[in-house]
């Protein structure tokens, strides 16, 4: 007797099936998608959810079509009483894109660098001190002993 198997099984089986066959590692398909390789693993052994945007990013990673596999994601939603057709996804060969669940480091970066300065500069602003423009530097060049002058 068989255990009745559940479209999201099919799903996960066919996804793993695909890696598989193209030969990839879990850190080959984390290298590209956005995805890490601990999220493949958890999507593939069936203890996270696979969303559009994973099949998207599968289908692209491997150069297939999706239809297949969007149909049977479509499936596994409907089965599960959700809607089977959530917003497309962003484009998966955008790699200027932060991956899920992790915080965009360089764009907070340069915002807190951007606000720090503003803030340096309202400060000295407001003790009454000018900040000089570059042009106002003096570039005293290297005492040719190789001391200081």
């Amino acid at each position: 007797m068989s255990v009745p198997t559940t479209a999201e099984d099919r799903l996960v089986r066919e996804m793993r099936r695909m890696k598989e066959s193209a030969g990839l590692s879990y850190e080959k398909l984390a290298a590209l998608t956005h995805y890490s390789r601990s999220s493949w693993e958890r999507f593939l052994n069936g203890k996270k959810p696979v969303t559009r945007q994973v099949v998207e990013q599968l289908v692209t990673a491997l150069g297939d079509e999706p239809n297949q596999l969007l149909d049977l994601w479509a499936r596994a939603r409907l089965e599960a009483g959700a809607p089977a057709h959530p917003a497309p996804a962003q484009p998966a060969t955008d790699r200027s894109l932060p991956r899920p669940g992790r915080p965009p480091v360089r764009e907070l970066a340069a915002a807190t660098a951007f606000l720090a300065g503003l803030a340096l500069g309202a400060l000295l602003a407001r003790a009454g001190r000018r900040i000089p423009a570059a042009s106002h530097i003096a570039l005293i060049p290297p005492h040719p002993s190789g001391g200081t002058p």
